[in-house]
């Protein structure tokens, strides 16, 4: 049993590699519970951009939902629990597109 779900996160992991460096970005902050809206202007972009970004992320990662993918990034380690005093859902830490703003 400990094997199976040690290959089981090692592909997940591997998964996660494999995603470009923008298509990671796009990665962090969905998983934070950012809008298309919010990252696109983050990042520079358009949202029609994001939202083909985020279908690749989808596809790579072999899910179909943000639920999936969510949990799945929980899993591996890349979301990270909320401190008590974040904007939180799902005990996962959200943080506000403005956060990422530099």
């Amino acid at each position: 049993m400990a094997r199976s779900l040690k290959n089981k996160l090692d592909i997940v992991r591997a998964h996660v590699s494999a995603l470009t460096p923008r298509e990671r970005q796009v990665f962090d902050l969905v998983i934070r519970g950012d809008t298309n809206k919010h990252i696109a202007r983050a990042l520079g972009c358009t949202e029609r951009t994001i939202k083909a970004h985020r279908h690749r992320v989808m596809e790579k990662m072999q899910v179909r939902s943000l639920a999936e993918l969510v949990s799945l990034a929980e899993r591996v380690g890349v979301a990270v629990p909320s401190p008590a005093n974040s904007r939180c859902v799902t005990g996962l830490l959200f943080r506000p597109a403005t956060a990422w703003k530099r």
